[in-house]
């Protein structure tokens, strides 16, 4: 079993390999198998007095600015050369001091992550015809992002007026008004919340399919070789982003349901009480990734466990464009069949009362 970041044999630095999912010596490739824990994951029942768990500093991240691959090293055994390409290019990065409850290993190796960046672009519809010849990827990290895990169950109340228009034959309108309410419940297992500044909460939901059932109880060994972003999102402000997040998810979904019933909704009200709350502050992998396309840089992120990929990516102001005139264009032959066998302006105004 691993006791150190260093092999036994020759002295090198072990890193956590992708494809051994073991400990592997940069220098003579050997393999070196640590302690993984067999134990299921079991989140903390959350409350205003939670947080993630502060440890005494053990370990020192570095990132090497020429090849990009980040080492973690003991607090008191500092690294000079890159032991992954031999540069003194070597940054201290942060001081390893939160310690997380689980941890999803790297599966999908560097290389994968690029193939998987080009077959992205190849399918990005608004994008220039171009950008899948021209496009480069240039800088690419992998990186462990901390993350909590939410699961809760929901019960929204609410209520509100649903109006209906009714039109005789003269063309009057009358609106009758009826009033409506409801309880909606909801489950949620492993709501994501980003920790850091590198990749957003919004990014890390839109990458998403992370099987939580293989996830391991964290060690070091994880990181051997690797880099974490650091923690500037405590648990308590992430707790308030997800509440908020979710009772505006939910009293939308509501209100659109609703206003498939009715011409319109009025005093709409909907309050919703988070019950059985848990929580677990996890390192998620990402591949984290710049590319440039006509001197501008733009960014990508490949899930390091399935490959599914979300980024930017420029747009082409012409297919922009030709949109918008199909879409005149179609507004306008609806317009000149409309006056040409419907009603004219009666039509008009039905047609636009329907959309």
């Amino acid at each position: 079993m691993a006791t150190s970041n260093k092999c036994k044999n020759c002295g090198a630095e072990l890193v956590f390999g992708v494809e051994e999912q073991t400990l592997v010596c940069t220098h003579c490739t050997s393999k070196v198998e640590f302690e993984k824990s067999t134990k299921a994951l079991e989140k903390k029942t959350f409350d205003n007095t939670s947080s993630i768990e502060q440890e005494p500093v053990k370990f020192t991240q570095f990132l090497c600015s020429t090849c990009g691959r980040g080492h973690l090293s003991p607090a008191d055994i500092p690294l000079t050369r890159c032991p992954s390409c031999g540069a003194m290019t070597l940054e201290r990065t942060m001081k390893v001091s939160y310690r997380p409850d689980g941890i999803i290993p790297f599966k999908i190796k560097k290389a994968t992550a690029i193939e998987r960046f080009y077959s992205w672009v190849k399918y990005r519809k608004l994008a220039p015809n171009n950008l899948k010849k021209f496009a480069r990827a240039e800088t690419l990290n992998g990186l462990y992002i901390p993350a909590y895990a939410f699961d809760f169950d929901t019960v929204s109340n609410y209520s509100g007026i649903g109006n209906t228009e009714h039109r005789d034959s003269k063309g009057n309108t009358r609106i009758e008004s009826e009033r409506f309410s409801g309880s909606e419940s909801r489950n949620y297992k492993n709501y994501l919340e980003s920790a850091c500044s590198e990749v957003s909460s919004y990014k890390l939901q839109s990458l998403g399919g992370y099987n939580f059932s293989n996830i391991c109880l964290y060690s070091p060994e994880y990181l051997y070789g690797w880099i974490a972003s650091e923690v500037v999102n405590n648990l308590q402000d992430a707790h308030r982003n997800v509440i908020g997040c979710v009772e505006t998810d939910i009293a939308n979904a509501i209100l659109s349901k609703k206003r498939l019933h009715y011409d319109s909704v009025s005093n709409f009200i909907c309050s919703t009480t988070f019950n059985n709350q848990k929580y677990s502050y996890i390192y998620l992998p990402i591949w984290k990734g710049t590319y440039k396309y006509k001197s501008k840089n733009y960014y990508y992120y490949v899930n390091g466990e399935n490959g599914s990929v979300t980024g930017t990516s420029p747009k082409s102001v012409l297919k922009i464009l030709l949109i918008v005139l199909a879409f005149l264009g179609f507004f306008a032959l609806i317009m000149w069949i409309i006056f040409k066998y419907g009603n004219g302006a009666d039509s008009i105004e039905g047609l636009i009362g329907n959309l």
